[in-house]
């Protein structure tokens, strides 16, 4: 018997197909991979700015590298855990643990997350600072002057 391995073509046919094949396969995954990419653009800097809101300026950098660290932990540790996790209960049950979990950290952020950064806080909003930092709120003046008729603010000119 000889052990040579089935054709259905020429040689140059065949390797056409493969190299098709492969093409094809790297530009399914230059695709995905831009999705990923322009989907992360329009998110991380609204996740950043989020945060960078929670905190006073002195703290935001050593919080935002905090937030890098376990988000990166988590693309790279995810990525394992789901895997061994699809192996073990099948692809619905990876995602029902990935669910899971989001929503056990949504819940855990709510209930760490201060009252006055859920919604605007009427006092907050009165006095132009947070009660809980002392910084100033987005929605109150930064300049304490700025409600001043008399000081002359961009918002008195009708900007």
């Amino acid at each position: 018997m000889h052990d040579e391995p089935v054709r259905t073509g020429p040689q140059w046919v065949l390797d056409r197909r493969r190299f098709l094949l492969a093409a094809g396969l790297t530009g399914l995954g230059v695709a995905g991979v831009s999705v990923i990419g322009a989907g992360t653009a329009l998110v991380y800097p609204t996740l950043i700015a989020a945060i960078s809101d929670a905190v006073t300026p002195v703290a935001r950098a050593p919080v935002v590298g905090v937030y890098r660290f376990w988000r990166d932990a988590g693309y790279a540790l995810g990525a394992l855990i789901a895997g061994a996790v699809a192996d073990a209960l099948g692809y619905g049950g990876a995602i029902a643990v990935v669910a899971g979990l989001t929503a056990a950290s949504g819940l855990w952020v709510l209930r760490d997350m201060p009252a006055d950064r859920r919604g605007r806080d009427p006092a907050a909003g009165a006095r132009g600072t947070s009660p809980v930092e002392g910084t100033p709120t987005r929605h109150a003046p930064a300049d304490p002057r700025a409600g001043d008729p008399s000081a002359g603010s961009l918002s008195r000119r009708g900007r």
